[in-house]
C-alpha cells in the first residue's frame, strides 16, 4: 500500500515537478458552482406549474385514481379520489400554509363544493390528510351539466402524493377527468 505525501505547492506556480495542480481556492469555487447548479436544478422542478402535463411522466411515481359521475338528481357531481396505500394527499395547506392540497379546476362553470372527505389530522405534517378513498360532491346548475359532460376534460384535479414509508412527497400532478 503506498503512502500519500502531502506537499506544499508554490503559490506562484501551483506546480510540483512540472505538473499543473489546481490551487485549493479554485477547486473549492468549482465545486461550489457545481453544487449550486445542482440545487437550483432540483428546486426548479418543485414548483406547482398549472401548465404542466396531466401526468408526471414517470411510471414508478404513484398517483391518485379518479372516478367521477353526475348523480341521479342531475344537480350534483361526485368525484372520488383514491390515494395509493401507504401514501397520503393533503386536504388543506397545513399549519404553515406551505402544502399543496387537492384542488379542482373546472373547464366550464364553477360547481360549488358541498361535501368533502373529513380526512384525518396528521401531527407529523401539521395538516389534514386523505388516506385511501375520499368523496367530493359539487352542486351544479342544471344548465351547466351539459357543458361539463361535453367538455373534455370536465375537470382537472391537482394532487400531491406523499410516501409515508420513504418520508418524501412527489411533485404535484394535474389529472384530467371526463364525466
Amino acid at each position: 500500500m503506498s503512502k500519500t505525501k502531502l506537499q506544499q505547492l508554490s503559490p506562484a506556480t501551483g506546480t510540483e515537478s512540472g505538473t499543473r495542480v489546481f490551487p485549493v481556492p479554485a477547486l473549492r469555487a468549482a465545486l461550489t458552482g457545481l453544487m449550486l447548479a445542482a440545487l437550483l436544478g432540483l428546486s426548479a422542478g418543485c414548483n406547482d406549474d398549472s401548465s404542466a402535463p396531466a401526468s408526471s411522466g414517470f411510471n414508478d411515481v404513484p398517483d391518485v385514481t379518479l372516478t367521477g359521475r353526475v348523480l341521479a338528481d342531475r344537480q350534483q357531481i361526485e368525484i372520488e379520489v383514491d390515494v395509493p396505500s401507504r401514501h397520503h394527499a393533503y386536504l388543506d395547506s397545513g399549519k404553515y400554509e406551505n402544502l399543496i392540497p387537492i384542488a379542482f379546476d373546472w373547464q366550464a362553470g364553477s360547481p360549488e363544493l358541498t361535501t368533502a372527505p373529513a380526512g384525518e389530522q396528521d401531527d407529523d405534517v401539521n395538516a389534514k390528510v386523505l388516506r385511501g378513498k375520499g368523496r367530493f360532491v359539487f352542486a351544479v346548475q342544471a344548465d351547466q351539466i351539459a357543458a361539463l359532460t361535453d367538455a373534455s376534460p370536465a375537470v382537472r384535479v391537482r394532487s400531491q402524493i406523499c410516501d409515508e414509508d420513504k418520508g418524501i412527497c412527489y411533485r404535484p400532478t394535474w389529472n384530467e377527468l371526463k364525466l
